[in-house]
């Protein structure tokens, strides 16, 4: 138990949380569970102590160790929302690209998470991998843009033209 809150802490957590990369690695050697909540810490996994942590070198051992890139704290924050929180970007890049969902949503989902902190250039990169995975097509691309601008005209013209008032935007609202 953790001395200051009595609360049951793997030692997986520990080793993460300290950024002991050997002693992370010695305990997935012995079959440590890589997913264990810790109690405390909103139910946090290693992984997204180490995703908020900025320890590249620890997320991909926990990943390569098959940490569910998509799991969820008791608030229902996944590691991508963790590194979204302090705006860390090739954190972030990082997570997408091992199949994270930027969709996943508790306080709120990554890219809400980033604009709320005011994380432009996570923003911006949590837009390119949303439209890349809502493969939007050029004409959805210029009806999302002539909402942006109030260009009633061009947008009523698009939607005359056969794009749908009714799809999704890049973050998939």
């Amino acid at each position: 138990p953790d001395a200051l809150t009595g609360e049951r802490r793997p030692l997986l957590a520990i080793a993460t949380s300290g950024r002991n990369a050997a002693a992370v690695d010695w305990l997935l050697r012995r079959g440590a569970d890589v997913d264990a909540p810790v109690a405390g810490s909103y139910g946090a996994t290693a992984l997204m102590m180490a995703a908020g942590n900025n320890d590249t070198v620890l997320v991909e051992r926990l990943l390569t160790a098959g940490a569910d890139v998509n799991a969820r704290a008791r608030n229902g924050d996944g590691a991508l929302n963790w590194a979204a929180y302090d705006g860390l970007v090739p954190m972030a890049e990082r997570l997408l690209r091992h199949g994270a969902d930027p969709l996943v949503t508790g306080h709120s989902n990554a890219l809400e998470i980033a604009m709320r902190r005011g994380h432009q250039e996570l923003v911006m990169a949590l837009l390119r991998a949303q439209h890349r995975e809502h493969k939007l097509e050029d004409a959805e691309l210029r009806f999302q843009a002539a909402l942006d601008a109030d260009d009633g005209a061009a947008a009523g013209r698009l939607i005359a033209a056969g794009v749908s008032a009714n799809g999704l935007d890049a973050s998939g609202r």
